[in-house]
């Protein structure tokens, strides 16, 4: 898969999650989000759903329920709410004009089978189907295990890019914050700077960035 290198995001240094999700997206990557437990990965992902939606088909799987190895087909039949003999012809008139995202929240739980299932599916659907996985460290080796193919590690720190009057930058939000997870401690604080990403320059510009 060829990447647009203006788009594509390359681990959490980086910075902004929402923009690398949404990017990826477009592409067809599959993606992992990692960070430990309350990092806030949950969030980011029901974010980049909100954000996605009015473009894409999004599909949600929470890997923390029940399921079996079909549980990326269930998810299709309920959200298209459809038979399964109608699923082939449901996702052809879908992706022959648009993407089709799923979600993956609580990836640390979802079964080896399952999985094996949604990579299957990846290779038949290529790049017009995206995956976003997030889960707590191991979510990357879980994915390999069974021959997934990930574009793009998004590790949860404590580093932010922002638009300095046309020039990209990139700042640490505490001292060496590019090595530091975000923890559940730490949520909050990492959680409002991605929420509250257009008043960024200013705020940096006024001293402490957390001061706003």
């Amino acid at each position: 898969m060829e990447h647009d290198d203006e788009r594509f995001y390359s681990g959490a240094s980086r910075g902004d999650f929402l923009d690398a999700m949404t990017a990826h997206a477009g592409l067809g990557s599959v993606v992992a989000i990692e960070g430990d437990t309350g990092s806030g990965v949950s969030t980011l992902l029901g974010q980049a759903v909100m954000a996605l939606l009015a473009d894409m088909e999004v599909v949600r799987i929470d890997g923390s329920e029940p399921h079996d190895a079909n549980v990326v087909v269930d998810a299709l039949l309920r959200h298209f709410d459809i038979d399964r003999a109608e699923l082939p012809q449901v996702l052809r008139d879908t992706l022959s004009n648009g993407r089709l995202v799923v979600v993956v929240d609580n990836s640390e739980d979802v079964r080896a089978d399952a999985l094996t299932t949604m990579a299957a599916l990846k290779q038949k659907l290529g790049a017009r189907l995206c995956y976003l996985f997030g889960g707590l460290p191991g979510t990357v080796e879980a994915l390999k295990s069974v021959d997934f193919t990930v574009d793009d590690v998004l590790d949860l720190c404590f580093t932010v890019d922002y638009d300095d009057f046309g020039e990209v930058k990139q700042h640490e939000l505490i001292p060496g914050g590019s090595t530091v997870k975000v923890t559940d401690a730490s949520k909050d604080r990492f959680n409002l700077w991605v929420l509250r990403q257009p008043g960024f320059c200013f705020a940096l510009r006024h001293g402490d960035p957390f001061d706003i």
